[in-house]
């Protein structure tokens, strides 16, 4: 997958498409079929397919040590750039407060000031039209109003 992804990255005039096949249930004695995937291994399965892939069948929920090691780096990783991220944007934040405020106003998923005023407003004694043309109208509104 990683090679894929860095194939991938090589083309930059056109998207790319990765194609993983996978095998829904693997190692278990209903691998391939929707029933694996709609039910949990029985306890005898469940034991065999842990045998299979070395890991202790007596054992549940357990995380290795170097998996949850691995993942703790992810999380130091994480704030690392939340840092970086927090600290360019303030300074962004600074030389462009107009564009930033837009910015966080979005993020936090709020829709401009007066956005409702204009929408269009439709009435019995309008002219006749088509739902589609009506439901265009206020959805042309909407692009126009709603960056």
């Amino acid at each position: 997958i990683t090679n894929a992804i860095k194939e991938a990255k090589k083309v930059t005039d056109r998207p790319s498409m990765i194609k993983v096949t996978t095998t829904i249930g693997l190692g278990a004695k209903l691998e391939g079929t929707g029933k694996v995937h709609g039910s949990p291994l029985g306890p005898e399965d469940l034991a065999n397919v842990k045998k299979k892939y070395k890991f202790d069948p007596e054992q549940s929920f357990v995380v290795d040590s170097a998996v949850k090691e691995y993942y703790d780096g992810c999380t130091k990783c994480g704030q690392e750039a939340q840092k970086e991220w927090d600290e360019l944007f303030a300074k962004y934040k600074a030389a462009h407060p107009q564009l930033a405020a837009e910015f966080e106003r979005r993020n936090r998923g709020d829709l401009p000031d007066g956005w409702k005023d204009k929408l269009p407003r439709f009435t019995p004694e309008d002219d006749k039209k088509a739902t589609r043309q009506w439901s265009q109208m206020a959805l042309q509104a909407c692009a126009d109003n709603i960056p």
